[in-house]
């Protein structure tokens, strides 16, 4: 048996791997992969198994075994996933002069973390650029 027809499964993975390839043909670089993807992978985990799964949906093995082992109600890393994943605060809500934290993540998981004090809130979408953005 070849290792290409281990990874050819029943209808259902194929189904589910035709979901995740419309969706990195359409997604930005950096976007996280859905949560109904995720939900539909570990439903396929759990009746063929991580490995065959993660090699027929090209998913990594550990990030699929995680959220298998996290159970259907939790994300890994914590949090069930109702709450908001980003919320926008106006720059004039925060004074000029004033003390703030920044945080920032990226969509690959890249976090950054700027403490602030004295600082024009208009300067903060500039300074987050030029220390987000690769070099040119």
């Amino acid at each position: 048996m070849s290792s290409r027809s281990k990874v050819v499964g029943p209808s259902e993975v194929r189904a589910v791997r035709r979901q995740f390839t419309e969706w990195r043909r359409s997604r930005r670089p950096g976007d996280r992969i859905p949560e109904p993807l995720w939900r539909a992978a570990v439903a396929l985990a759990q009746r063929h198994g991580v490995s065959k799964t993660s090699l027929a949906l090209h998913l990594d093995y550990y990030a699929l075994k995680k959220r298998l082992e996290a159970g259907p109600n939790e994300r890994p890393g914590g949090g069930d996933g109702a709450g908001a994943r980003f919320v926008e605060i106006p720059l004039r809500a925060v004074p000029n002069g004033a003390a703030c934290v920044l945080e920032v993540e990226g969509g690959r998981g890249a976090r950054l973390r700027v403490e602030l004090q004295g600082v024009d809130a208009g300067a903060l979408p500039e300074l987050v650029r030029s220390v987000w953005s690769p070099p040119r």
